[in-house]
Order: C-alpha cells, then structure tokens, then sequence
C-alpha cells in the first residue's frame, strides 16, 4: 500500500469522525435528553463507587481501632464515638462478657462485702447489655446464641442472691431462666450450648428429685459471703525496739515444745560447773569433804581419744599373744600347737 492511500483513508476516517461530533453537538445523533440522561448515570456510578470506596476504608480504620481498645473506659467511649456501627456493637459486647466473667461470676465469692455487692451489680449490668444486645444481633445467630447464654448464666447466678429492698426476694428467678433456656436451645438446635440448655430446662421445669429446689439452694450456698479470715495481728513494736524473731522447728521435736536457750559455751580448758550430786545408792559409805571418790580402773580396753580435726586415723597395732603354760608331763598339748623340737 502506498503512502498516498494511507494519507487518503486517514483523512476519510477524520472527516467521518469530525462530521459524527458535528452531529452529536448539534443532537442529531443522540437527543439532548438522552445525553443528559448518560452523563448523569455515568456521574451516579462514579460517586457511588467513591462512597463505598471510602466507606470501605473508615470501616477498616473502626476495626482496626476496636483491635486497640482493652478496658472497660476505652470500650464505653469507644461503643458512645461509635453507636450505629457494627464495630461499636461488639465492643458492647466486649463490656458485657467482661462484666459478666472476670467481674461478675469470678469476683462473687470475694470476701470483701463491697466487692462482692459489686460483682452482683456487675452481673445485673451485664444480664440487662446481653438481652438488649439479643435484639440488635437478631440476625446473627451465632453472636445471638452467646447473648442467650449470658443472660441465662446471670439469671442463674442471681437466683439465690436477695434483693437489696426486698431481703426475701431473688434477684433472679427459675421462671425467667426457663425462658432464656428455651430460647438458646431454639436459635442452637444442634450444638453443646442447645442440648445442655435443653437438657436443664426439662429437669427444671419437670423438677425431677426436686430440682428445682436444689439449684435454689445450691445458688444460696455459692452466692453466701464468705467470713474473713480471723489471723492473729502481729505485735505491736514500739519505737526503737527490735523485732522478735521466729524461732525455727527443731527436727525432730513434736510441735509446740520449746526447747530452753542455750547458755554460753564453756570456755577452753574451764571447769564445768558441779551440778546436784544424785543420792548416794544404799550401803554406801559417806564421802569425805573435799575428797572425791577413788577412780576406778577401767574393765575394758582404754577407750581410744577422739582424733584432731585433719589428723589422720592411726592404723590398730596388732596385739601381743599371750604366754603358754607350762607343760605336765604326760599331758597332750592343746590343740592347734606346733611340735617342740627334739631335745639334743
């Protein structure tokens, strides 16, 4: 193909393209209505696409914030800066699990009554955010299982606590717990969660062995202050004084016996003090004043004097064989004797 055709179809497909744009201006290709009716389209995907882009991106941000957020404060403020969205809705739930475990069900048994009257107030606040936090996760029954679940555990941990105005009234009641049993088994048929709540509900409403009774009192048992402990207080220590300090077991020494203090040791060399003379046995002759008894000869072998530290242990001597008695005539030398030589 030449070069002059070339030139002639490019200057054919500009005019053609030229005489198309007169025609759309001037609306003989598309009416004015039907452009206009294009161009807003065009701008309503575009914003559109924009909006969720960013929306997109704020959600990630709020998430990612939640990730952050550890205490009871900064999830209260973070579920108030952020109450319609999902994310706030789950630090809310956050509170909630946190009110009703480790402040709740866990701190009951503190032996403080201001701490235990919090953890029953705890557990109220927490029964009272699961059940309104039931009807916002209505559609996800998952999160709406666990909301069940809370409300049931509370309504049960409350059954044997009274009331503050009313001491012969329960703060919970088996009645209610029936019915939050019945409700989780109904929204988690075939999980561990539904056949357990199922399984209590029956016993309970059926009350077989009276047991209904029986978590009553259970309840009351587990929900009792416990008494403090009555420790000893320490002695009082006076100013400048020194502390006493605990004498350790002796091994060997039955508990509560406490053997005397020692006295200084003795001296090297220094005469042990005379103690009480025992009372002399019967028959005995009087003792002389200012003499002592005669010593005695040892019986047996002289005991042997203890070694010095780091001196070594002698070696026992052999001892010397005792001499033979004469011989009689006529008479058998014992036993075991070698024969006397001949006589010369």
């Amino acid at each position: 193909m030449s070069t002059e055709q070339k030139d002639l179809e490019e200057n054919a497909l500009a005019s053609r393209l030229g005489r198309t744009w007169e025609r759309f201006k001037q609306g003989k290709l598309l009416s004015y209505r039907m452009m206009a009716l294009i161009i807003i389209a065009v701008t309503a995907i575009g914003l559109t696409w924009y909006i969720l882009r960013e929306r997109a991106k704020e959600a990630s941000r709020v998430w990612f914030e939640l990730e952050s957020v550890n205490t009871l404060t900064s999830l209260e403020e973070y579920s108030q800066k952020h109450p319609n969205t999902k994310a706030g809705k789950v630090a809310r739930l956050h509170i909630a699990r946190t009110l009703l475990g480790p402040d709740g069900l866990e701190a009951l048994a503190a032996r403080e009554p201001k701490a235990h009257q919090t953890a029953v107030e705890n557990i109220e606040k927490a029964r009272t955010m699961f059940e309104e936090l039931a009807n916002e996760f209505k559609n996800d029954p998952a999160i709406l299982a666990e909301c069940y679940l809370g409300c049931a555990k509370a309504e049960e941990a409350l059954i044997g606590i009274s009331q503050k105005d009313k001491p012969l009234e329960f703060r919970g009641s088996p009645d209610k717990l029936l019915g939050w049993l019945d409700k989780l088994a109904e929204v988690a048929p075939n999980t561990p969660w539904g056949e357990d709540a199922k399984k209590l509900a029956a016993a309970v409403r059926e009350n077989k062995d009276n047991t209904r009774s029986e978590l009553i009192n259970v309840q009351q048992a587990l929900s009792k202050l416990p008494s403090p402990n009555l420790d000893t207080h320490p002695p009082i220590i006076s100013p400048g004084s020194t502390p006493p300090i605990p004498t350790p077991p002796v091994p060997g020494v039955p508990g509560g016996f406490t053997p005397e203090k020692p006295g200084p040791a003795p001296m090297p060399g220094a005469t042990p003090p005379a103690g009480p003379m025992p009372p002399p046995a019967p028959g005995t002759p009087p003792a002389v004043p200012g003499k002592g008894p005669e010593p005695k000869a040892p019986a047996g072998p002289s005991p042997t004097p203890p070694a010095a530290p780091g001196a070594t242990t002698p070696m026992p001597q052999p001892q010397p064989a005792a001499p033979m008695p004469p011989k009689k005539d006529g008479a058998a030398p014992p036993k075991g004797t070698p024969p006397a030589p001949p006589k010369k």
